[in-house]
């Protein structure tokens, strides 16, 4: 090769204006044409392919939301049910605060509860057994 690159060269130098060729492409991979044909298998079967394989994950998914376990709706139902009780528990606790704020808080001769000395209360025997001499 390397005999063949100086006979070129003194070949060139000896003529002027002399061009030398560039050595031939050796093309070490596929052809171009793999890829042109890959990209047509591809756009041709695959991608069919995949636009049903899309549809069936997508029916399929849609009848599996169709069937919801009905002891899970119960369920359900009854975690609803309880949370409603609760909060209108709290509800109904929420006024009877506002109701005794609303009386402490009312006025100049409001009285606070409880307050103010004890009445003593008379008890009275519920029958004569009961009396003592």
């Amino acid at each position: 090769m390397l005999s063949g690159n100086a006979a070129q060269l003194s070949q060139a130098a000896a003529i002027p204006g002399a061009v030398v060729q560039p050595p031939p492409i050796v093309h070490t991979g596929p052809p171009d044409e793999v890829f042109v044909l890959a990209g047509m298998f591809i756009v041709v079967v695959m991608l069919p392919l995949s636009i049903a394989f899309a549809r069936r994950i997508w029916r399929r998914s849609a009848a599996v939301v169709t069937q919801f376990p009905r002891e899970l709706a119960d369920r359900l139902l009854r975690l609803e049910q309880a949370v409603e009780a609760t909060s209108l528990e709290m509800e109904r606790i929420g006024e009877g605060q506002r109701f005794l704020t609303k009386l402490f808080t009312e006025g100049e001769g409001a009285r606070a509860i409880g307050a103010g000395a004890a009445q003593p209360i008379e008890s009275k025997p519920a029958n004569a057994r009961d009396r003592r001499p």
